[in-house]
């Protein structure tokens, strides 16, 4: 996965939801205030993050869990909003967000699961760094699981 560098100037927090809002289809995530594009899905990617959707969809009680795959935002710093591939969201906070229709779909609150579908090649990845964390103490990422389909 690589993570496209569009901007060079900052972007403030109000014009990112804006920007968010008004192309929910760019896969734009905000880094330290500058905005970054997320690549399309390859057809392995794809397949690996919708098992995993699948698995989670039997596992969990939709009256209390929303699983989201790429559609909602963590917000965890004021400048920095990540994309995920999956997110598994209380309800709670969904309806929360909701109240307001022009809400963007985005979170500040610790959520009870974040997953990242990471290539298997060792170096194929390009956006290495360890992601932000609202303490301000970067959480570093590891390489995905292996996930088989085979029953």
């Amino acid at each position: 996965m690589s993570i496209v560098h569009t901007h060079t100037e900052m972007t403030s927090d109000e014009a990112y939801r804006e920007l968010a809002l008004g192309d929910p289809s760019g896969g734009w995530e905000l880094v330290r205030g500058h905005l970054w594009e997320g690549p399309g899905m390859s057809v392995a990617h794809t397949r690996v993050t919708m098992d995993l959707v699948e698995h989670l969809l039997r596992q969990l009680d939709r009256n209390h869990y929303r699983v989201s795959v790429g559609l909602s935002r963590l917000r965890v710093l004021a400048d920095t909003y990540h994309l995920p591939d999956v997110a598994v969201i209380p309800t709670a906070l969904v309806r929360r967000l909701g109240e307001n229709s022009r809400s963007l779909d985005a979170y500040a609150e610790p959520l009870p699961l974040v997953i990242e579908v990471w290539p298997r090649r060792p170096g194929s990845v390009t956006w290495t760094s360890s992601f932000p964390t609202t303490s301000g103490v970067a959480t570093p990422r590891f390489g995905s699981p292996t996930l088989s389909s085979a029953p």
